[in-house]
């Protein structure tokens, strides 16, 4: 995820940027992080949010996955990833239906 929102930022291909972590602080630092690294480049609005702020944009990438387990069982992440994924869609469908 973070190696898309830094493409994102290099090439300039957004206005604002909403970054929604696993936890709050973890979104926040990488947004923090891009805000440093695109001080040279357009004013680009970039923030840590919950899914309620994407409401209304055009473009929402998801990389979400569940958090890995020392010694992953395939199995069990793949059903811990549909379980966050369903949850995440239900939720992105609300707030962006409209959304790619």
């Amino acid at each position: 995820g973070s190696a898309v929102a830094f493409a994102l930022v290099l090439g300039r291909l957004c206005d604002e940027l909403v970054l929604v972590g696993r936890t709050p602080e973890s979104g926040a630092g990488d947004a923090a992080d891009l805000t440093h690294a695109s001080v040279f480049e357009q004013k680009m609005v970039i923030r840590s949010a919950d899914v309620a702020a994407v409401a209304g944009s055009d473009v929402v990438v998801v990389t979400a996955s569940g958090k890995r387990a020392e010694r992953p069982d395939r199995m069990l992440e793949a059903k811990a990833n549909e379980t966050l994924m369903a949850d995440l869609a239900q939720r992105l469908a609300r707030a962006c239906a409209g959304a790619v």
